[in-house]
């Protein structure tokens, strides 16, 4: 448990992941009593991470005892490459004009990693190391509220993504567009960098939404 987290924080993290990895898919029932004995809890904990998993609309109550999960919708991923559009160019130029020689660097290998098991046709390895070149690039930025709001909406369609590098040429594309990416950065052409990463996300997007729609 991290610092001073209660158990139901930890309930919460544990099941939003699961739902959002795919462990529960959209449709599926589960009961609070069943949670409780998978976590080794009462249901109190288990109560009160339900309802803030309700609140972000992932789950609803069926019935008194039986949950639903609801899951991402095609319209929430729209929202979340909608609103990645709108800032996520913005968060590498910050990074960039943070970054030192070191730091471009330690992105060349991630991309390296991620060429490395996309060649492997390791989807999970593919995604994790997607996930660290923009983790980064959001800390990179130095803005607290760009590393929360472009963490949180990368981490919630983390199934997708996964789903996405697994498929067709699009694992191959991605580290294309992130070597783009970082060669825009390290030259401070900031009008390219803004371009190439809309592309990247439109890419990433377009791509989610034909599996989505399969």
């Amino acid at each position: 448990m991290k610092g001073q987290q209660s158990i139901s924080d930890v309930v919460f993290e544990r099941l939003e992941s699961d739902i959002l990895c795919g462990k529960y898919q959209t449709g599926d029932y589960i009961s609070e009593n069943k949670l409780a004995t998978e976590f080794g809890v009462s249901r109190t904990p288990v109560r009160e991470a339900v309802k803030r998993l309700e609140q972000e609309g992932l789950i609803e109550y069926a019935n008194s005892k039986a949950i639903r999960v609801l899951g991402i919708t095609e319209a929430d991923v729209q929202d979340v490459y909608e609103i990645r559009l709108s800032i996520e160019g913005d968060a590498f130029i910050k990074a960039s004009q943070n970054m030192s020689q070191e730091d471009f660097l330690d992105l060349e290998k991630i991309i390296d990693l991620q060429e490395f098991y996309s060649q492997k046709k390791d989807a999970e390895m593919v995604k994790d190391a997607d996930t660290k070149f923009h983790t980064k690039i959001y800390e990179f930025a130095k803005s607290t509220v760009y590393q929360t709001i472009l963490s949180q909406l990368h981490n919630k369609i983390q199934q997708f993504r996964k789903i996405s590098q697994s498929l067709g040429d699009r694992s191959r594309l991605s580290v294309n567009e992130h070597r783009a990416i970082l060669s825009a950065m390290k030259a401070k052409n900031f009008e390219l960098l803004e371009e190439l990463v809309k592309i990247h996300v439109k890419n990433a997007r377009d791509n989610i939404l034909k599996i989505k729609g399969e």
